[in-house]
């Protein structure tokens, strides 16, 4: 799976992607790639299995900053101790 050329641009104008974010997706992304290095078997070229590994790396890390921590309070609110989705 290759995503499009396009898609590093996309992260990096994204409004709420900041500098020192970006410096740790790309020290991530070639932490990954001396990690899995191993698995190049001369398939294709480095560059785009790099960019394919840096890629996969991108879109984990914006999975995981795309869910939001929820607070047991927040979860319970008002209902006395019951789990606020029973009551909708």
């Amino acid at each position: 799976m290759f995503a499009p050329a396009w898609t590093a641009s996309c992260v990096c104008r994204h409004p709420n992607i900041d500098e020192s974010f970006l410096e740790d997706l790309a020290q991530d992304s070639l932490l990954c790639i001396l990690d899995r290095l191993h698995r190049l078997n001369g398939r294709s070229r480095f560059s785009i299995w790099a960019q394919a590994v840096a890629i996969s790396v991108v879109l984990s890390e914006l999975r995981r900053r795309r869910q939001k921590d929820i607070s047991l309070d927040q979860v319970l609110g008002d209902s006395g101790g019951m789990p606020l989705e029973l009551f909708s």
